[in-house]
């Protein structure tokens, strides 16, 4: 059985809420907010503008609470709790205290930012947001910003402590959009420079390797993954033997650029699959490049087009982010276990002598077009 809910003025579409997300969803939002206490629930209605629960204080007080979720909900959020100045909670939304309103609680947005211009006597907490406190603002309690950043005008009293683990450098007043589209193009490109160097030096040896991962890939990725704790032992033993204390201090510079080659195969072998080239052809290696460098710089370009939306658009860069690492380490994984397969890109015993072969055949010189 589903419910649907309406916004207000009808203007932004209608939204599919499960009664049992909402019960549950509503059950706990009431525990929370009269646990300890002799308070109840005065009115509870289910309607087009969702789910409203009205609680009284009590006979001898005048302290009311509304808790909505559903469509009817400032900013887009999908739940609301606003205690008539009590405490503010936001999920999926920004939360607001303006110039001259008092909130005896805390305020709390969870996938949305903060902004204070009032007076807080609890806590101001954003998570996967921003903190911004204006001018005049007051906090008697602590001020946390995670995955955001902490704004804070001179002369801000803030009584309790102020804690931020942001995410995204830039601060209040830059373009976030064009900030972070200009950070994923320049690192793009800086990539894409660096591959075409690499590509151009070891040309043969990449082919080889690129040759490995698209035959053994499953292999070579967990090759790779045993090569970052291998690394550390051998790192041990050489410094056990003092004489091998030398080759210690180098070898993590080795094995950095081993893992950023094999970051730069693996883009290849996805390369040549998007495009539908075969490996090592005459034909080029920076189309391939290209077009898999692109494909993994995609899922950060939507990420950050998703991180400056409000409401649930925020959880949802956050995931397409997480995407684009995991493609990289998948990526550098297989491609560092392809080197070790291959001895480093050597041409392949099969080949003789003069293996300059390219692609899995390994049959034609670099140079040479492959035959028909």
């Amino acid at each position: 059985m589903w419910v649907f809910l309406r916004s207000r003025k009808g203007s932004r579409g209608s939204r599919v809420l499960p009664v049992g997300a909402a019960t549950v969803a509503l059950l706990s939002l009431l525990g929370a907010a009269s646990a300890g206490s002799a308070e109840k629930a005065a009115r509870i209605e289910v309607g087009p503008h969702g789910v409203v629960v009205e609680r009284d204080g009590g006979d001898d007080s005048t302290d009311t609470a509304r808790i909505r979720i559903g469509a009817d909900v400032d900013s887009e959020g999908l739940v609301s709790i606003d205690e008539s100045g009590a405490g503010i909670v936001r999920v999926f939304a920004d939360a607001a205290v303006p110039a001259g309103q008092r909130i005896l609680g805390d305020v709390v947005a969870v996938f949305g930012s903060v902004d204070v211009a009032g007076q807080v006597d609890g806590d101001v907490v954003a998570v996967m947001g921003s903190v911004r406190l204006r001018e005049g603002a007051a906090v008697d309690g602590d001020v946390v910003a995670i995955g955001g950043r902490l704004d804070q005008a001179p002369g801000v009293v803030v009584n309790g402590e102020s804690v931020s683990l942001g995410f995204f450098p830039f601060p209040w007043g830059l373009p976030a959009l064009p900030v972070m589209l200009a950070v994923i193009l320049t690192g793009w490109l800086v990539t894409l420079f660096l591959a075409w160097v690499f590509a151009a030096l070891f040309r043969t040896r990449l082919a080889h390797v690129a040759s490995m991962a698209s035959k053994r890939t499953v292999a070579s990725f967990f090759l790779g993954l045993l090569s970052l704790p291998g690394f550390v032992a051998l790192v041990v033993l050489l410094f056990v033997t003092v004489i091998g204390i030398p080759l210690a201090l180098g070898l993590p510079v080795a094995f950095t650029l081993l893992q950023y080659a094999g970051q730069i195969a693996g883009t290849y072998v996805l390369g040549c699959r998007l495009t539908g080239r075969a490996l090592g052809t005459e034909s080029g290696v920076m189309a391939p490049l290209i077009a898999g460098t692109g494909f993994v710089a995609l899922f950060f370009v939507v990420g950050a087009v998703l991180a400056v939306m409000p409401g649930v658009a925020r959880p949802l860069a956050l995931f397409f982010c997480l995407l684009g690492v995991l493609l990289i380490l998948g990526l550098t994984q297989i491609g560092t276990g392809a080197f070790l397969l291959s001895r480093f890109g050597a041409a392949p015993r099969s080949a003789g002598a003069s293996g300059e072969g390219l692609g899995p055949a390994a049959q034609a010189p670099l140079a040479a077009p492959p035959t028909a």
